[in-house]
């Protein structure tokens, strides 16, 4: 494999874990990838006839890279309002790693041999001290949890109270429709992101309170220079949503 993240290379994982796994279709498949939103597109395309027949792929983006991505990337593929998944620390990998910035720059001019003995000996002690405090993390993680549960349950209810009831079962309703309809069309999930409508046409202007040659100079005054930025700012944007839809 060449340096560097291709589809392929990521087509021929999926296929040989289904196959050492021993996935039944009944199942189904978690798939959770950086650019799904990309990748899952053309899937069926690429490797369709390798796939087990009536395989469900429930596609996510992890929360470490769905901020990176557009917004209705968020509510379509974060892991947040996927109904059953878990929050964990997918990309620990990473910071493991960094512990290894303290001995890896002594190790550049040292040999291939000494320099791999070298790492796998650090790593190798990183990992036998995460097995024996593993017990004293995990009771730690469990009893923040339940803590954060209560006061996002308290916080939940409180938010609750201010809302109609009629408007809290209608909000209900659409969300289970589109946690529903997920699979069959991803745009469903949509509906969690905020509905502002559009203002079309000239702006009212307010009406002038001074008559006279000044206030016809300032109602008619070229717009500054920071107007016009955020005029092209916006017409940006609204071009981007257009073009990735």
């Amino acid at each position: 494999m060449y340096l560097g993240e291709q589809q392929k290379y990521i087509d021929f994982i999926l296929l040989r874990l289904i196959k050492i796994l021993g996935l039944d279709p009944d199942q189904g498949l978690f798939f959770i990838y950086d650019i799904v939103c990309q990748y899952i597109i053309n899937i069926h395309k690429r490797i369709g006839k390798d796939l087990p027949e009536d395989l469900t792929i429930e596609q996510a983006i992890d929360l470490f890279h769905v901020h990176c991505h557009k917004d209705d990337c968020f509510f379509r593929y974060a892991t947040t309002f996927i109904p059953g998944a878990a929050v964990v620390a997918a990309q620990i990998l990473e910071s493991l790693w960094s512990t290894l910035n303290t001995i890896s720059p002594k190790l550049r001019t040292a040999s291939l041999p000494h320099r791999a003995e070298t790492l796998d000996d650090h790593a190798c002690d990183s990992n036998n001290k995460k097995m024996l405090a593993m017990t004293e993390t995990l009771r730690s993680k469990y009893i923040d949890a339940k803590e954060m549960v209560l006061q996002a349950t308290d916080n939940f209810t409180k938010i609750n109270r201010t809302i109609e009831p009629v408007m809290l079962h209608i909000w209900e309703q659409e969300i289970q429709l589109a946690e529903k309809n997920r699979l069959k069309d991803i745009s469903a999930m949509d509906i969690y992101s905020a509905r502002i409508p559009l203002l079309s046409g000239p702006k009212n202007k307010a009406p002038a309170q001074d008559s006279g040659p000044e206030a016809e100079a300032d109602s008619d005054s070229e717009p500054t220079l920071q107007d016009q930025w955020m005029e092209f700012a916006l017409l940006v944007e609204e071009t981007q949503s257009v073009l990735f839809i």
